[in-house]
């Protein structure tokens, strides 16, 4: 639940309101399929999908639920993930219902579900859960394993599970009293779920589908496991060819009706990470993390025929726009997606990939989008703005921050070298100045000049910027800790801190700044965007912080906006605020002016449309950051 904030400030109706626009998801987790409908769980929010037009998937509902697995069963989905287990009632798709949650600190991973109890894993504990009465489910029994144990299967009568260790065998005769029976060591690290056809269990690992048999249940032996040549995720096997999740190698169909010589058939690329699948009815369902659902036709498995597809972000840790378009760098894979916001009443899409792979940053000036991967600098029109194109590039080494001002770039690296490029002309952009350990301009302020860029000792450090892109050094001030973000308007810069706050630093003698304010969040501040006399502030394990600026040494915090996850970037376009919400995705508001806000009542859907078209990963999908919040939950500070 949002925070209430310290009384600071008058009637929400005097300032400045966040209204929902829209949202696109972030990471895809895991998906399940009932009938003509499929259920995609991603980081923080479970999507239903009509897929009744299997080439149009459309979102018919959505239920705020961190989602890492899912069961189906009759009318119910059991719905595990970082804030515990939900019991959500499904018999209406388009309009599900919360029953029962059992809440806990930790991320829940995989569920099975076998009659009145649902039998649970996360990290090293394996719980059982009674499911009888669904509004209140009860833990009642545990069971604490040497082993970071991962997903589940139920058969022959007892919870098979596969870890860092081996194949688990775990006897839940008396639910409230699980027993470790047996443990397989395996031949590799064991990867994805469990696909168990009779008495032959199959689960993933490194460059093996691994095979093990229950033909004595209580004590299985390993059978022959087939050699796949790449790293292998999750597995689903019809009719003796096996479908593999490939990580970024994608998603693979395989002959292995003869284990000693599988033969492979065919293979569908993904932009990003192939992480998991379910098939139903000849049509194969890939959780690609990065970048949302593909839906396969795989009736000829030697020819995977993608049909449908729904597109969500990923992580999301960069964005630039307008009042019309977003581009957002997202994912593992570090692509760049193009985001059609859409006229009134319409959705919010994403229509292109510009990149996709290695984004480290973007900004948006005017008509030209500047990119900024690891190798190269790459300079977009967006005249025609649903298909930028490039009109120049130059290549760099380890780029990682990018800032723009007027016809020069800034860029630096890991070290914090710094490059200044004369971006006048794109087509033939020149490097006009070097600086070694400078600072990373990521965090960088420009205005009227000047140059405002942290320094890791910690300090800012004030540079003025000459015809030529020279950087001279004019000023510094200490703080207190290493500087995240600086954003300047007239005499003021404002410092984001992280866990020491936000800090207002006089400027108006550039070789003289002195902090004359400060303000303390309960969490750490990210990232801050101005907006006239107001602030809004990305603060973690809070959300966003509306602080009223008026003077500027004590600034108060009026209004505060819970998020999904922890922010990653702001960005302002003219009335919209673009928040990168980590592995939430993007949300889009407007800002409402006070003669228009609405202190409560609005609603708030988030969207996700069909596109146009390792280990250490899994364990990055949990989704921990955060508590669970809905996005529309508004606290008003009031006098």
């Amino acid at each position: 639940m949002p925070r209430q904030l310290p009384d600071h400030f008058g009637a929400l109706s005097s300032v400045p309101t966040l209204q929902p626009v829209a949202h696109v998801g972030g990471v895809a987790v895991t998906v399940a399929t009932q009938g003509n409908y499929a259920y995609l769980g991603l980081s923080h929010e479970l999507v239903v999908l009509d897929l009744l037009d299997r080439t149009r998937p459309r979102q018919v509902a959505n239920v705020p639920v961190p989602t890492t697995d899912i069961v189906l069963i009759d009318q119910f989905a059991y719905v595990v993930g970082r804030n515990g287990l939900h019991i959500v009632d499904v018999a209406d798709p388009a309009a599900p219902r919360q029953l029962g949650h059992w809440q806990t600190d930790a991320t829940l991973s995989h569920i099975v579900v076998v009659g009145d109890f649902a039998y649970i894993t996360s990290y090293s504990d394996f719980y059982v859960v009674n499911i009888a009465n669904r509004e209140e489910p009860q833990v009642i029994g545990q069971r604490k394993f040497d082993a970071w144990l991962g997903a589940l299967a139920a058969a022959h009568g007892y919870i098979y599970a596969i870890s860092d260790r081996g194949f688990h065998v775990i006897d839940v005769t008396v639910p409230t009293l699980p027993i470790a029976l047996y443990l397989l060591e395996t031949e590799r690290e064991t990867h994805g779920s469990i696909t168990i056809q009779g008495n032959d269990a199959y689960f993933g690992g490194e460059t093996l589908l691994q095979h093990v048999n229950l033909s004595s249940p209580a004590i299985p032996q390993h059978a022959p496991s087939i050699p796949i040549p790449t790293w292998l995720g999750d597995v689903t096997i019809s009719d003796g060819i096996a479908y593999l999740a490939t990580g970024f190698s994608g998603l693979q169909s395989w002959d292995i009706r003869d284990g000693r010589a599988p033969i492979r058939l065919d293979t569908f690329t993904t932009a990003g990470f192939a992480m998991s699948l379910a098939i139903n009815d000849g049509y194969l369902y890939l959780v690609d993390s990065d970048e949302g659902l593909q839906i396969v036709d795989v009736t000829d498995p030697a020819h995977l025929t993608p049909v449908g597809a729904v597109s969500t972000l990923g992580i999301t840790y960069q964005v630039a726009g307008n009042d019309t378009f977003a581009y957002v760098a997202g994912g593992f894979n570090g692509g760049l997606h193009l985001v059609e916001l859409g006229v009134v009443g319409t959705p919010a899409r994403i229509t292109a990939h510009l990149q996709n792979e290695d984004v480290h940053d973007v900004e948006l000036v005017e008509e030209r989008l500047y990119v900024l991967s690891r190798n190269r600098l790459t300079v977009y029109a967006t005249d025609d703005d649903i298909k930028p194109h490039a009109i120049g590039t130059y290549a760099v080494a380890d780029g990682v921050s990018l800032r723009i001002d007027d016809q020069f770039a800034f860029l630096s690296n890991r070290k914090g070298d710094v490059l200044v490029l004369d971006i006048s002309v794109p087509a033939t952009i020149d490097l006009v100045g070097q600086y070694p350990a400078l600072g990373h301009v990521g965090a960088m302020a420009i205005a009227d000049g000047y140059g405002y860029l942290p320094h890791p000792q910690p300090g800012l450090r004030i540079f003025s910027i000459g015809n030529g892109g020279t950087l001279e050094p004019i000023g510094q001030v200490a703080t207190v800790a290493t500087v995240k973000q600086v954003v300047v308007d007239g005499r003021y810069a404002y410092l984001a801190l992280g866990r020491h706050g936000l800090a207002i630093v006089d400027i108006s003698n550039p070789a003289a700044p002195q902090q004359v304010g400060s303000y303390r969040a309960e969490g750490s501040v990210d990232a801050i965007v101005l907006h006239g006399r107001y602030a809004f502030v990305a603060v973690a394990d809070v959300g966003l912080q509306l602080l009223d600026l008026i003077n500027v040494q004590l600034p108060t915090a009026v209004t505060q906006y819970p998020t999904l996850d922890r922010v990653s970037a702001l960005m302002l376009a003219d009335r919209y605020l673009y928040v990168a919400d980590c592995f939430a995705g993007l949300q889009i508001y407007r800002i409402d002016e006070p003669s228009s806000a609405i202190a409560t009542g609005f609603g708030f859907v988030p969207l996700l449309y069909p596109s146009a078209a390792s280990h250490g990963y899994q364990r990055l999908l949990n989704p921990w950051l955060t508590e669970s919040i809905s996005p529309w939950q508004l606290t008003p500070v009031r006098q």
